[in-house]
């Protein structure tokens, strides 16, 4: 629809009559009738126009009647799109730290195999959580170092100056090897001599009974046994005071069965966790840490024997976990018959971070910053002659002793020989 100003009938009628009286005024005085007609024709014509509005406003603009009406449009809504709805994206679960020491390996816990209401139980007394045990030879945290679970509970700690309290201890140990656990088995002959097989548990499984020696009065049995890779060992002491019972020892050979059970239904143990950087590659012989004609050179004698070496009774890791990382201890004698020159090396790979406990444990022995070797030293004097260095370096640990003056080659002999900087 198109908006025209609008005129009433009165002011419509006033502009026809101006419109005629100018056109007859404008006429020429001598007159011709016929075209005298067509001009008030055309005016009337015109005047018909104005009054519809057209022709006022082409011909006067809006000096005569004023602006017009303002013109309105009507506009069709505009559909209005729907937006695509943003998919929420799914927050990525926050990744745990990285460890940065060893871990246990085992999938399961204390609380799953036994918690200390069950120890309490075996032993009719309570009991708390034994420590760890801390020790000056790197080896002796293999088991530690390899991710073994181990729960723990007794009376107190044993000093090993007297009869071990009452407690009861469990412990599985991942990637046991058949050869690793016949050496335990055979270990001093405790249990393939001294003990007997439990068929009824499993191929790989035994049981020991016994005293502690002519010097204890206490009773411990132990079981030991392995399968799907994984080790299993419960012992229980009886303390000097209160011998372990028939019944007891029953119990005890339950918690072994079930934690056996338990141990064939587990997954595969977690990675072993190794350092950041290169792999120190340990040792698996006396040999592996020093070359006999190499350590008599620095020692400066004719030959050198082993006399002591990790393995068998002098065993610091059990089922032979030492294997698994390379970690290895030997010591050594001048082979002279009168001689009386040794030297002692050890390696824990990845076990640089046990060094602070079993620096703790002994606060007697005093540790002084060795800055001229490898890694972050420590140096400690034995006696007058010999000398201690303790290397942690590619997140192992590292130990050596010798006489004073051979220590710093002995030292790099070993490193390099292990792998180590």
């Amino acid at each position: 629809m198109t908006n025209r100003p609008e005129f009433d009938p009165a002011r419509s009628a006033a502009i026809r009559s101006l419109l005629v009286q100018t056109a007859a005024a404008s006429a020429p005085a001598s007159g011709h009738p016929r075209r005298r007609t067509i001009v008030l024709v055309a005016l009337a014509v015109l005047a018909g126009l104005l009054a519809s509005g057209t022709a006022a406003v082409a011909l006067m603009g809006d000096s005569l009647f004023g602006a017009p009406a303002p013109v309105t449009t009507t506009v069709a809504p505009t559909a209005t799109p729907t937006p695509t709805p943003t998919p929420t994206p799914t927050p990525t679960p926050a990744q745990p730290p990285a460890p940065t020491a060893p871990v246990v390996r085992v999938p399961a816990t204390c609380d799953q195999l036994l918690p200390q209401s069950e120890a309490e139980a075996i032993s009719g007394v309570t009991l708390t959580a034994t420590p760890d045990g801390d020790f000056s030879n790197p080896v002796f945290y293999t088991d530690r170092r390899v991710g073994t679970l181990t729960c723990a509970w007794s009376e107190g700690v044993w000093t090993g100056e007297s009869a071990p309290p009452r407690g009861v201890s469990l412990s599985v140990y991942p990637d046991v090897t058949a050869e690793g656990f016949l050496a335990e088995a055979n270990r001093e002959g405790t249990y393939t001599q001294l003990g007997q097989p439990e068929p009824d548990v499993g191929p790989e499984a035994y049981s020991a009974c016994g005293t502690y020696g002519t010097a204890y009065d206490a009773t411990w049995c132990g079981y030991i046994g392995r399968v799907n890779g994984y080790a299993v060992s419960v012992t229980a002491t009886g303390g000097s005071d209160q011998p372990l019972t028939e019944a007891r020892v029953a119990e005890v050979r339950e918690l072994f069965v079930e934690t056996m059970a338990s141990a064939a239904d587990f997954g595969a143990p977690d990675a072993l966790w190794q350092p950041p950087g290169e792999i120190v590659s340990g040792a698996t012989s006396c040999d592996d840490l020093a070359d006999p004609t190499a350590l008599a050179s620095i020692l400066g004698v004719n030959g050198v024997e082993p006399y002591k070496a990790e393995g068998g009774e002098y065993a610091n890791a059990r089922f032979e976990t030492s294997l698994q990382v390379g970690a290895y201890w030997c010591a050594w004698m001048d082979s002279d018959p009168d001689g009386n020159v040794g030297a002692s090396a050890a390696v824990l790979p990845g076990g640089a971070t046990y060094f602070a406990a079993s620096a703790a444990a002994t606060p007697d022995v005093v540790w002084v910053v060795a800055p001229d070797y490898p890694g972050e030293a420590y140096i400690r004097e034995i006696d007058s002659a010999t000398s201690e260095v303790t290397v942690l370096i590619d997140g192992a640990w590292v130990r050596v002793s010798a006489p004073t003056e051979s220590l710093r080659a002995l030292t790099d002999l070993v490193l390099e020989n292990v792998g180590a900087g």
